[in-house]
Parts: structure tokens; C-alpha cells; sequence
């Protein structure tokens, strides 16, 4: 489980009311989705990131490969 400091979720709540201006549908709408991307980061904690050719190939030779 991740936790939020107190920063973060101002952050959010930020966001929040500032797309709120226009529409609180999307508004709630993006608040849901940024929470929803962080659950299972504890466990995946690279989950998302994005990384270069050379950096995958990298990983790829160093890295076990079990079956």
C-alpha cells in the first residue's frame, strides 16, 4: 500500500478543484485514476516507467531469466 503525505494528496485535491472549475465529473474522474495508478506500486514498484532501448537491452543480459 502506498502512502500519501500530506503534500501529495493537497496535490490532488489541487487538481481536483481546478478541473472542477469546468467539470466535476472529470474532475472526479482524474482524481480516481491518478489513486487507482498507485495501487500495487508497492509491489511493482517500476510499474509505469518508461526506459530506454539500451536500458531494456541492459536488463536483459544481466538479469536471470527463470522458466
Amino acid at each position: 500500500m502506498v502512502k500519501w503525505t500530506a503534500h501529495a494528496r493537497a496535490q490532488v485535491r489541487h487538481i481536483h478543484d481546478y478541473i472542477a472549475q469546468d467539470s466535476l465529473l472529470y474532475a472526479r474522474r482524474v482524481s480516481e485514476e491518478l489513486v487507482k495508478k498507485t495501487i500495487g506500486l508497492d509491489e511493482l514498484p517500476r510499474k509505469g516507467q518508461k526506459s530506454t532501448r539500451a536500458e531494456r537491452r541492459y536488463r536483459a543480459r544481466t538479469e536471470p531469466v527463470f522458466l
